[in-house]
């Protein structure tokens, strides 16, 4: 058959399944024992038979056990690797890595062996395929097995395929191959064996007369750069990519622009300063405008890779200038890249980190840029990071500097504003108080916008930040009641999400002083009414949502004994929510005693100070005997590995599991 699939007149389509064919003509007879069924099919005339067995072949091992697989599925693979279709054998290499798994873990020794003696140099024999799909799978594959092998056995038996690769004068494809296998196994090979090995070998290849050889060696260094070491990197690689890096052929130069950052993070700052400040800026004004577009599209991870001091202001007029020019007429052509741009815009938070907030004038203006670019992907990637940068400048800087910016942010396109609304909390954490209360009212229309939930999820994930970077009198007049309606929210991905933040803002109210009654007309009340604790009120709102008709609101209360397990006084959560939460065990909706089965085995039970509460116990048996199939699995999961050693009342917690809110299965009517 041929190396492709199909043809004029129909064929094998890509599962390799002939259209032309009937069902009962591919159906399998089940009525074959496993090693029959594997002995018939592997020989049927029909692709898609023979790609059914060879990816049944490590479940059947594992049902048939390790003598009978070696004595009657391992020939059977070594005739299968010369398979006519190409798909068969990339099938096939593909289920190598799992049965060696099966070979080493069932079989001890016996199984290392037959590893070592047949199924490693069957992979060997792939590497020289004719089809390119194959060779590509086998590289892949012998990667894997590297990591199943034991060291000693790395240099005797794999490395003699990466020889032969490397040494194949007359396939160039086999030399790239062997270029591409050096980087992939330094890691596994260690910095000893990859200095006295693979050095040599990478240092033979950079020298091929072909320059896809050499050019897959400029884009392979990074792995074996890592690997030995900055000393031998500095001594051995770093000569060989400066080299590289002016290589005739364009394409090899493109290789070093694309791993520049690979070596600049494996030499010292000297050499980095010193050596790769020169190799970025000759390829950044190469003659190759694909050369020119790689090395910008990494010049902000370069710049990252360095001590801010080191940073010239030449390289930063380099990035500043990929803002600049590609607005400009000539930009695209000195590029190559027309969304240059986007690489700087993603990259700014990095570069900015680096150079410190002293030298914001130098970038500044590159930012207002970004801010105002035409692109709408240039703004959403910049809005994502806003808060990062408001961080690096501080909140003086970050006001002055950064507020028009988030400001018109908020007023743009959904693709941009979903940055800066998913980040609300962090950037105005960042700000002084009084400014950070300006924008308080945005918080009302994202939660007033009934047109998008998505945006109302993104705030009730940030409840936990909201409920304590405001003044007492914003976290109780807004923030208090915002976390009520989000908990009640229409749409249950954005109540689950809102249930975090409100045992965090239950706590938060601890903190915070009893607010005095006011009058009509707004001003305070005469010292004779009592002051309103806002403690007090919350508690009794959250505890009537255990009785109240709906089931989402009973299920809701659960969500919020969830983490109120972990962060709230054992006397405390015992005198007030443990009883309603456990009544819950009874309720006649499964979705809500499916809340309650996972929050009961996975932090009551799986917690010293309350699993032995005989009436956790006793709820705790009854979901566990409960008529429904998933409650049932809730409350037989097994304990969370730290959850006993967690005190209750430590001062926040991020819950350990996610409660499924929907079981398909069930009627949740009231």
């Amino acid at each position: 058959m041929s190396d492709y699939l199909g043809g004029e007149e129909g064929g094998y389509g890509e599962d390799g399944m002939d259209d032309r064919l009937g069902f009962n003509e591919l159906e399998i007879d089940e009525d074959l024992t496993i090693t029959e069924r594997i002995r018939k099919y592997a020989k049927s005339d029909l692709v898609l038979h023979r790609l059914y067995i060879i990816r049944e072949v490590p479940e059947a091992a594992q049902q048939l056990g390790f003598d009978e697989t070696r004595s009657n599925i391992v020939p059977m693979l070594e005739e299968m690797a010369n398979d006519p279709e190409p798909v068969v054998r990339q099938a096939l290499l593909e289920q190598i890595p799992p049965i060696t798994q099966f070979m080493k873990t069932e079989g001890g020794d016996r199984g290392y062996m037959q590893v070592l003696h047949i199924l490693l140099p069957l992979v060997a024999e792939m590497t020289t395929d004719r089809n390119p799909q194959v060779r590509a799978t086998s590289m892949d594959t012998i990667e894997m097995l590297s990591s199943l092998l034991n060291h000693e056995d790395l240099e005797p038996y794999l490395l003699p395929i990466v020889r032969s690769l490397a040494n194949d004068a007359t396939e160039e494809e086999h030399r790239v191959e062997a270029a591409q296998l050096l980087h992939a196994l330094a890691p596994v090979l260690g910095g000893e064996l990859t200095q006295q090995v693979v050095l040599p070998y990478i240092t033979k290849l950079a020298e091929d007369p072909v320059f896809r050889v050499r050019k897959a060696v400029a884009s392979n260094l990074g792995n074996i750069a890592q690997t030995v070491g900055m000393e031998a990197t500095t001594q051995h690689l770093l000569p060989l990519f400066v080299s590289l890096s002016q290589d005739d052929i364009w394409g090899v130069r493109k290789g070093c622009a694309e791993a520049l950052v690979q070596m600049a993070s494996s030499v010292s700052s000297i050499e980095r300063y010193s050596n790769l400040i020169e190799v970025f800026e000759r390829l950044a004004e190469d003659t190759s405008r694909w050369v020119r577009s790689a090395a910008y599209q990494n010049l902000g991870p370069f710049i990252a890779t360095f001590e801010g001091h080191q940073v010239t202001p030449k390289l930063i007029r380099y990035y500043t200038s990929m803002v600049a020019d590609t607005n400009s007429t000539s930009g695209a052509s000195k590029y190559g890249d027309s969304e240059i741009v986007t690489y700087c815009a993603f990259n700014f938070p990095a570069v900015l980190v680096t150079v410190g907030s002293s030298r914001w004038p130098e970038l500044s203006e590159t930012f207002l840029t970004l801010a105002g670019d035409l692109q709408w992907r240039v703004r959403r990637t910049l809005a994502h990071s806003l808060h990062e940068v408001a961080r690096i400048l501080g909140g003086s800087v970050a006001e002055s500097s950064l507020l028009p910016t988030f400001e018109l942010f908020l007023r743009d396109l959904d693709e941009v504003r979903v940055g800066v609304i998913r980040h609300f909390a962090e950037f105005l954490e960042v700000l002084p108080m009084e400014t950070r209360e300006r924008y308080v009212p945005i918080l009302q229309e994202v939660q007033a916008d009934s047109a998008n939930w998505r945006f109302r999820r993104l705030l009730a994930k940030q409840l936990s930040k909201l409920a304590v970077i405001f003044s007492p009198d914003t976290t109780t007049s807004v923030i208090l009641p915002l976390a009520f309606s989000l908990v009640l929210d229409p749409v249950s991905r954005v109540r689950t999400a809102a249930a975090q933040g409100m045992a965090v803002l239950m706590m938060r109210l601890d903190e915070l002083p009893p607010t005095t009654p006011a009058t009509e007309d707004g001003q305070p009340s005469d010292s004779t009414l009592a002051p309103i604790s806002h403690v007090d009120s919350t508690t009794a709102r959250v505890i009537a949502l255990a009785t109240e008709p709906y089931f989402a609101s009973r299920q809701m209360f659960v969500l919020i004994c969830e983490p109120l397990v972990d962060i709230m006084p054992q006397a405390r959560f015992t005198g007030m929510f443990l009883n309603p939460l456990l009544a819950l065990a009874n309720d006649k909706v499964a979705n809500v005693r499916l809340a309650a089965a996972l929050v009961t085995s996975q932090k009551l039970i799986a917690s010293a100070e309350y699993r032995d509460h005989p009436e956790v116990k006793a709820a705790y048996d009854r979901l566990k005997q409960d008529p429904d199939r998933d409650v049932r699995h809730n409350a037989s999961l097994p304990l969370p590995s730290q959850s006993s050693s967690t005190p209750s009342s430590s001062s926040s917690s991020t819950p350990a599991h996610s409660i499924p809110l929907i079981n398909s299965n069930v009627d949740n009517k009231t």
